[in-house]
């Protein structure tokens, strides 16, 4: 893989279905459990790419084409997880590399603010430098404080001493989303080329 790239456009999309797959069985995904959903993306693509990928927090704004949903983030409602939450990977090269397994969810999120969605269906991953993104479509605000307050606490809980209940949950949609990519050839050839999965053994 080009160290200064992100994945070919057939492995960005074996990752999110396969992602999004081992989420329905843990939860109904959708924008409302985005956190969770980010934070766990995060930790796959971490170990599937080997990338140092991490966590972003703030405002987004999406089109409908109809309307706008917003999710404005302030620092008075951290307690309350009122802020969107998206996957970010700097690269040597200062671009942004932004990552957003929420995107397939926010039709579903259009239909709960009973707002029409027209145009292209949304995609089932946003992956894509953060310069080419279209701000006619959606617009991503970070806020540093929380991003650096929701960071500490997630560190907090992968430092204790006992692993937490929510991690070994997590933990499991992982390996539920490597399972499910294995089943293919080409994610099959991935994870043996990145060493994660052993290769399949040749017939006699």
């Amino acid at each position: 893989m080009n160290m200064e790239a992100f994945p070919e456009a057939d492995l960005r999309q074996l990752i999110a279905e396969s992602f999004h797959l081992a989420l329905g069985e843990l939860m109904e995904p959708g924008v409302t459990h985005i956190a969770p959903i980010n934070t766990m993306g995060c930790f796959l693509l971490q170990y599937v790419l080997g990338e140092p990928y991490g966590i972003a927090c703030g405002s987004i704004a999406v089109e409908t084409g109809t309307a706008t949903l917003t999710l404005q983030a302030h620092i008075e409602n951290l307690e309350a997880h009122f802020y969107y939450l998206w996957i970010e990977r700097q690269h040597e090269n200062g671009e942004v590399e932004i990552v957003d397994f929420g995107a397939r969810y926010w039709k579903g999120w259009a239909a709960e603010e009973e707002r029409l969605w027209i145009g292209p269906a949304p995609p089932p991953v946003l992956w894509e430098w953060e310069a080419a993104i279209d701000p006619s479509r959606v617009r991503y605000e970070r806020h540093p404080e929380i991003t650096q307050a929701v960071t500490t606490s997630l560190n907090k809980m992968l430092q204790g001493d006992e692993p937490e209940p929510v991690l070994e949950e997590w933990q499991g949609v992982i390996n539920k989303a490597m399972d499910h990519m294995m089943a293919t050839p080409l994610g099959l050839s991935f994870l043996v080329e990145r060493g994660i999965a052993e290769p399949e053994p040749e017939e006699e």
